[in-house]
Order: structure tokens, then sequence, then C-alpha cells
């Protein structure tokens, strides 16, 4: 008979939750201890599983940036048994001394939560649980054990951690100069890394080692009365999930997406921003989707098949597949925004930081607002080179050290001068990418600049927007172009990093030029 230990929560008021936000190292300012708080939604342990669903809550007035993504190969979060022999760890946190030494990177990731926000994520851990460490730990202990309680700690950064990360680099590179060493490239790594990230308002990506900051919080869940098996150090390799061998004979996917294909491949305000209502009504009214041909199948199940065994989702939006071989329904899977999947037998896997677009490819019903998303990621990476293209001159010569105040390249050369600047330690194919709009699916540069802007003006004013192609362009309205896109309309990208999607003469001229 199968074993199943299902707690439900509602029913068993006793259960021990006991809630702790620890502040660990230099808190930033402003920061209180329970800043951000974590609290169970469910928790089912079978003898299988350990699937535990929590809400992440914002409780300070700033944004908070949580550990997202720990970038350890194969997995994204650690897992342990503390010392005290009793209580399974898993955390998230990227501030630590390596277990393991590499010359491969470490990458990390962290999302941003702004304030008062919440966000559901799930957590799926197959039984018995073996652990994985890639930081230090003074004591991991072995197993076999039972242990009967379970810590989630989650690492996060309060404020303004692109800017913080980008002081940090800064004084590096000045103290590099002042004893005479060669500069560091911290700087430019970091803005270039996070460039083609469709959401670095909201998502950011850090190498380990590369920078050292301060300021670093832990929030921690601790449930209690739990029965989880802990098999210690895997012997004779891990026991994990495997996905299922019968996709390989997959002739057809069934998609049904869950709310709608709105909520599944724009999630984020800054990308619905970018829609009018009409065009959100439309996507959110789309529902399915079938993949039928051969090419496009192959491709998507050969992308599900790279996953390795995970453990955390976010809870948004999903895509519901049903893989067929003819008319034979072969299995069934639930995507969770292309980074993370379930199948039908409750295993889940993860695809780190990038994830796998070819579902998003493959749908033709959001091809134009995908591009126009593209081009409007083009302009905010564009945005990140203006605004610090005074630090990144302090990378050349001495004289020209950064001194606090913000300049942007000359109008009439800007686009060689941002080229030149970056072009040191980018490569020169993915140093001219940003430049164009992939609407037009040309290799050239479809924006000007407003002559007109410069840093310290107001931040509702024009900066770049699109126009025909052509380097170094420059001017005003005139130049704007309605024809990149379909539906017409062009991206503007204004002072603060806002970008717009205008559609009319009316709404052009209706912004601020001078």
């Amino acid at each position: 008979m199968t074993n199943r230990i299902g707690i439900n929560l509602a029913r068993l008021p006793g259960l021990a939750l006991v809630l702790i936000a620890t502040l660990l190292g230099s808190a930033a300012r402003g920061a209180e201890p329970n800043a951000v708080t974590i609290t169970t939604t469910k928790l089912e342990v079978t003898d299988r599983t350990l699937e535990w669903g929590y809400r992440i809550t914002n409780n300070s007035d700033e944004d908070v940036w949580l550990c997202a993504e720990i970038g350890l190969p194969h997995y994204d979060r650690e897992i342990y048994l503390a010392a005290d022999g009793r209580t399974l760890m898993i955390r998230r946190r990227f501030d630590l001394p390596r277990r393991l030494q590499s010359d491969l990177a470490t990458y990390g990731s962290y999302i941003r939560l702004e304030a008062g926000q919440s966000q559901e994520e799930s957590l799926l851990i197959a039984l018995p649980i073996y652990w994985r460490i890639g930081f230090e730990r003074s004591e991991v202990k072995d197993g076999p054990v039972l242990a009967d309680r379970l810590t989630l700690e989650i690492g996060f950064y309060s404020g303004d951690l692109p800017e913080k990360i980008l002081q940090v680099c800064e004084k590096s590179e000045l103290e590099a100069w002042s004893g005479g060493r060669r500069i560091p490239s911290e700087m430019v790594g970091f803005i270039t890394r996070n460039e083609r990230t469709r959401n670095r308002q909201e998502r950011l990506m850090v190498v380990y080692g590369d920078i050292v900051l301060g300021g670093i919080q832990a929030a921690r869940l601790t449930v209690t009365d739990q029965v989880i098996p802990y098999a210690g150090q895997a012997r004779g390799g891990w026991r994990t999930f495997r996905l299922p061998n019968d996709l390989v004979w997959c002739t057809r996917i069934d998609v049904r997406f869950r709310p709608s294909m709105l909520e599944h491949f724009f999630p984020y305000a800054s990308e619905q921003s970018l829609l009018d209502t009409g065009e959100k009504e439309y996507l959110h009214s789309q529902e399915t989707l079938t993949l039928s041909d051969r090419k496009g199948v192959r491709t998507v199940i050969n992308d599900i098949r790279r996953g390795g065994p995970g453990g955390v989702v976010a809870q948004a939006g999903t895509a519901q597949m049903r893989c067929f071989r003819g008319e034979e329904c072969i299995g069934s899977i639930t995507l969770y925004g292309g980074r993370a999947l379930d199948t039908e037998d409750n295993q889940r896997f993860f695809y780190p930081f990038a994830g796998w677009d070819s579902l998003r490819s493959l749908t033709p019903q959001i091809r134009p607002f995908e591009l126009r998303i593209q081009c409007a990621r083009n302009l905010r990476d564009l945005w990140y080179r203006l605004h610090l293209y005074q630090r990144v001159l302090a990378a050349t010569p001495p004289k020209s050290l950064y001194r606090g105040d913000i300049t942007y390249p000359p109008h009439e050369t800007w686009t060689r001068d941002l080229t030149w600047a970056y072009g040191e330690t980018v490569s020169p194919e993915h140093v001219r990418e940003p430049f164009a709009c992939p609407a037009t699916g040309e290799h050239k540069c479809h924006y000007a600049m407003n002559p007109n802007c410069g840093p310290e003006l107001a931040g509702d004013m024009v900066l770049l927007f699109e126009t025909k192609a052509g380097w170094n362009q420059h001017g005003g309205a005139e130049l704007f172009t309605f024809d990149n896109h379909d539906p017409k309309g062009g991206c503007v990208l204004l002072n603060d990093g806002t970008v717009k999607f205008i559609r009319t003469e009316a709404e052009l001229h209706a912004l601020r030029w001078e």
C-alpha cells in the first residue's frame, strides 16, 4: 500500500509555522528586519515528493531584489541537513564563499519586488532528498534521517540594486587607476551581460566573484512537525526526475494558456504598457494553440528535453501542453514561461536564466507584439549605455575619470561614440546589436537622438526614437517613422528610461521634444 503523508493547513490548526526575517550583514538604508516575509500557502509531502507553496511579500516602502537563481550546475537552489541534525535547509543566496572552485563562471539572478507587492512561488523536490551544496557550510549532516523541520532562506537586497552594483564597479575601477593597475571590466560586463534581457527593470544577472556587495539580508520561513526523508550525500549518482521518453514520438502539441496568452507571454507591467486596450483584449481572448508542423514540434520537444531537475517556479501564467503521437496523447506538461515545467506525474524541470523561447517564436498571434517589445528592449539597453557612457569612459585614459556627472555623447556622433566606448570589451556583433529594430530584419541603426535632450533635463523628454535606417541620426519629430512595425507605430525612449509605443501623429507631437 502506498504511504501518503498529506498536510492540509486548514485542517491542522496546531501546525507550527514560524516566520523569521533576519538581518544578515549591514542593512541597506531604510530597510527593516521584517522588510520581506514568507508565508505558506500549500504544503504536501507524499512518498515521492515534497511540494511547498509560499508567498513572498515586500512589506517595506522601497523595492527589494530577491535572489531568484544561484546558477549552480543542474540545480537552482541549495538543500542540505543543518548542523542540528533535524532541520532541512533550502537556501537561495549568492553572497557566500564558494565550496568548490571552478574556472567556469557561476551566474546568479535577482528579481525586483516592488514595495507592497507579493509573489507566489512553489517548490517541488523528489524524495528522499540528497544534499546539494555549492557554497561553504561548516557542517552538512549526512543521512539517512527523517527531518522534522523545514527552513526556507531567500537572500535579498533593499533599494536600487543595479545602481549599487555600478557604484561598487566604479570604486573598483578608480582604485585600479590610482594604483596604476589595468582597469577591470566589471562595469561594462555587468551592463552588457544584462542586455537582451526581456525585463532588465525586473531581473538582472551577476557573475559570482565579479562584484562583492554588502547589505545582504535574508527572509526565512520555518515549518515544524514534518516527516521528510533525507538520504544525505548521493552515492552512485543523483536520484532525479526523468522526462518521459515517449515525448520523442510527439507529432502534435495542443496548448491551452491559463488564463491567456497575455499573462503567459507578457506577464510584466513594462511589457503590457506597450499594448493598447484592444491589443490586450485580443491576447486575453487567445487561449489555445495547435502545433503540427514537424520542425516546430521537434524544436519544442528538444527544448523540453534540455531541462534539469528543478525545484522553484513563480506562479504566473502557464501553458498546459498535451503531446500527441497521431491521435494518442502520450504526455501532458505544464509550462511556466519557458523557465520551468511540471509533468503529469508531478515531476519538475527547470531551464536556468534565459530559459527557452521556441513556443514564443511559434505562436503567430503574438509575433507583432513580441517584435515591438524586443524593440523597446533595445532602446532600454541603449538607455543604459547612454546613461553610463561617462562612467565607461573612466576605463580609457586617466584624464577622463568619472567625476559624478552624467554626459551623453555628442548627438552628431552618438552611435559611433557608443560603439567605440563599449567596443573594447564587447564583440563587434554584440556591440551593434541594440541599434537595430528587430521588426525591420535589417542589421542597421533604426534610432535617432534628440539633440535637445541632456541628462540633466526633464525625465519625460524624448531621448531616442525610431526612424529609418542610418547611423548617427539626430533631429526631431520630423525623423520619426511609423513604418517599422505592423500594426504601424514606433517606439520612443524618454530621458528617464521609459519606453512608449506611439501610434498617431497626435501622440507624437504631444511628447516633449525640447
